[in-house]
């Protein structure tokens, strides 16, 4: 059987094959390429690989660049894959935009594939979870309590009127908030979504579960994956269902992030007074008391924590229980919230013997936020810490755990279940166009294993089948790039500062909207890739002043609809923070503006508070920021790369890429002498055929935006 379908994986990609002939019914071309072969050979040798006695099934890395051709390379084999074995097979991704793109038209294909060469027709079915599904019957409910409350915001009322309209055509709140952003703090998931598939609404969830369950095909967010590893211990397969034998991870290099968010908490005053309309009697009125403790012990905090130990996160600060100098309020925050916790459950109980099941179920979520609190508090450990995060202009206080280290919870990955030592039965591929940061080592993988908490000492690690693809020939790409004197996006602030708005230079905005008036009077499309939504409105305001009319992708508006104009508009330039990855425009994109280094500021929250459990550990103060700065640099060098791939997204592609950024380093002709090394790495997130091929490599050969610099010093 092996050898017949390793046959059939080599005959779908012939240069007249199968996928040939199915994509040209679909007005696509075909172009046989020897590394998406090579890449497609190396999923198919993974499905079938046996399983390795106290290892588990095979897990084999894959890193593929844009144009490769990876999610055919890995849709066609793991199709096959499913016809002549009969078993099941699946795809997780992180990006809305790439689920739906393989939904809707890349998985059809395979399975056409699959059918020419086999006979058998797959089906294929994409999943949700439950508290994925938004329901009429909340939305509308959540409608007429706020109607009802003289104190709550009416322009909810009309968001709410939008949203139902969004879940009548069928759509999910992964869906709405890819579009529209997150959602307002005083609506939580349980007010919009379901919580128990017996509930009034529920029927079409049924269905769609009942129809996953029998896919031969399953695709699912990795926001699914890591809740059913953490909750229920299984990979994607619900009870009930045949399992799954082969999983493809594609944008693999998000996953670390999604199982940490899976098990972060933010609860805050706000959603806890929801909590207590689900409560009667003394029971509220005892947890409301608890609530207004909580804001004052709060109140007491900002006056005793000087502002220069708190950690600036837009505007919202952060202080870490999990610290020493902490312990003392620690103390306190867990003696609250175990008093919150107490009443909840009381709740529960009345809730329970009244009948009110929905109640229980809804009260339930914030049990267990609580309960992951108060245990984070009672329990230090070195990957998840305490804190309490509060708005300085909504007053708005909230328990936190803030998790670090995704290792020890991406374990749950490699076994079979929650409960269990056992290994892991189903072969998994875990891809992305950036695996580990640009430049690490070409072979080992060594870091993204380390963030997975894969080990080739204890798991089946395919090295012999892992590696990196690129097309050899795929666009061309040509660079212009800041001198060293331009101005930083970024300037020196005094630490009293309040406002992130400071630290943003106005001769850098002034320099980014020269550039672009330089750039709208050129032929062709423009995209530009902004750091924030912040980042955003000044430089279009600012091009405005000098006539150029942008595309702005403001907060709350979907990037959907801002691409579309876009797309419809020759000559358009669309300025958006979110466009960086998962945005597939072929022969739109003529020039494309990576506004600054998408650095993360390593006095942000997550990275403050890391810095604060490493100086727990024994870490000088070089230590500690050296570590958290190679964080930010290797997570910012991987989001760059995503970010060029925009320019390239067919053969024929041709794209000018301008760099507004001075940190960004220059070709060796044209760095000066003495220029730092730390910022080296950033060149390795340029395709290697434009660093370093014959013919090919364009980055040598960058032109300098002088005459924006030296204008805009100038002005």
């Amino acid at each position: 059987m092996i050898e017949h379908y390793l046959q059939h994986v080599e005959a779908a990609f012939a240069e007249d094959g199968p996928l040939a002939e199915a994509m040209r019914r679909r007005g696509r071309t075909y172009r046989p390429s020897q590394p998406q072969f090579e890449y497609a050979m190396a999923c198919a040798r993974t499905f079938v690989a046996d399983t390795v006695p106290g290892k588990g099934a095979p897990v084999t890395l894959l890193e593929a660049e844009t144009g490769t051709g990876k999610s055919l390379g890995y849709l066609v084999p793991l199709a096959l894959f499913a016809a002549h074995t009969g078993k099941r097979g699946a795809i997780s991704t992180f990006t809305l935009h790439l689920l739906e793109q393989l939904n809707s038209t890349e998985i059809p294909i395979a399975i056409e594939v699959a059918e020419a060469l086999t006979g058998k027709r797959l089906t294929h079915a994409r999943r949700v979870g439950l508290r994925n599904w938004l329901s009429r019957p909340r939305i509308k409910r959540l409608q007429v309590e706020i109607i009802n409350d003289p104190t709550s915001d009416k322009s909810l009322v009309s968001y709410l009127d939008d949203l139902a309209d969004f879940a009548e055509a069928g759509n999910t709140l992964l869906e709405w908030t890819a579009h529209n952003g997150p959602l307002p703090e005083a609506i939580r998931v349980g007010d919009i979504c379901l919580s128990a598939s017996a509930e009034p609404g529920a029927e079409e969830y049924v269905e769609h579960v009942a129809r996953s369950n029998a896919a031969d095909l399953l695709i699912v967010s990795h926001a699914l994956t890591a809740m059913d590893l953490g909750q229920y211990g299984r990979l994607l397969s619900a009870e009930g269902a045949a399992p799954i034998a082969a999983l493809v991870i594609d944008e693999a290099d998000t996953l670390p992030g999604v199982i940490r968010s899976h098990y972060q908490v933010h609860l805050s005053s706000l959603q806890l007074l929801t909590a207590a309309l689900y409560m009667k009697g003394a029971n509220r009125a005892a947890f409301e008391s608890h609530i207004a403790d909580f804001k004052a012990l709060t109140d007491q905090l900002i006056q005793d924590v000087p502002r220069t130990y708190r950690q600036s996160a837009a505007s919202k600060r952060m202080v870490n229980l999990g610290d020493g100098k902490n312990g003392t309020y620690r103390v306190q925050f867990q003696k609250v919230a175990a008093g919150l916790l107490t009443e909840l459950r009381r709740g529960m109980k009345a809730a329970q013997k009244g009948g009110a099941e929905t109640d229980v179920l809804e009260l339930k979520v914030f049990e267990g936020e609580l309960a992951m609190f108060t245990d984070c508090c009672e329990r230090m450990s070195d990957y998840k810490i305490p804190g309490v995060s509060f708005s300085p202009v909504l007053a708005i206080p909230a328990f936190n755990v803030v998790p670090f280290d995704a290792s020890r919870m991406a374990s749950l990955l490699w076994r079979e279940s929650k409960d269990s030592q056992e290994t892991l039965r189903s072969a998994v591929v875990m891809t992305s166009a950036t695996l580990d940061a640009p430049g690490a080592d070409d072979s080992s993988f060594t870091g993204f294993m380390a963030e997975i908490g894969l080990n080739p000492q204890y798991h089946n690690v395919r090295r012999d089948l892992s590696g990196r693809y690129a097309p050899e020939d795929f666009g061309r790409m040509t660079f212009h790039l800041s001198p060293p004197h331009a101005p930083r996006p970024s300037r020196v602030v005094e630490a009293e500062s309040e406002s992130d708005d400071d630290f943003t230079n106005p001769e850098w905005v002034s320099y980014c909207a020269r550039t672009l008036a330089h750039i709208a009077g050129l032929e062709g499309r423009c995209l530009v890739l902004a750091n924030s939504y912040r980042d955003t409105q000044a430089l279009a305001s600012a091009a405005r002043a000098l006539g150029v009319t942008p595309l702005e992708h403001s907060q709350g508006t979907p990037l959907s609809e801002a691409v579309g104009r876009f797309v419809e508009t020759p000559g358009s330039m669309l300025i958006s923070p979110t466009a960086w990855e998962g945005l597939n425009l072929p022969g739109l994109v003529d020039h494309l503006v990576v506004t600054r280094l998408p650095i993360q500021n390593t006095s942000s929250s997550f990275l403050g508070m890391y810095r604060e459990v490493l100086l727990s550990r024994g870490k000088t103060e070089a230590e500690a920021f050296r570590r958290i700065r190679t964080i930010a640099q290797n997570n910012a060098s991987r989001k760059l790369k995503q970010g060029l791939g925009r320019g390239i997204r067919a053969a024929d592609d041709r794209v000018e890429v301008w760099i507004l950024d001075p940190r960004f380093p220059l070709p060796d002709r044209l760095a000066p002498a003495g220029a730092s090394p730390h910022y080296r790495r950033f060149a390795n997130a340029i395709p290697v055929r434009f660093r370093s091929k014959p013919l090919a490599a364009t980055y040598p050969k960058a032109k300098l935006i002088e005459w924006a610099a030296v204008d805009a010093l100038g002005a």
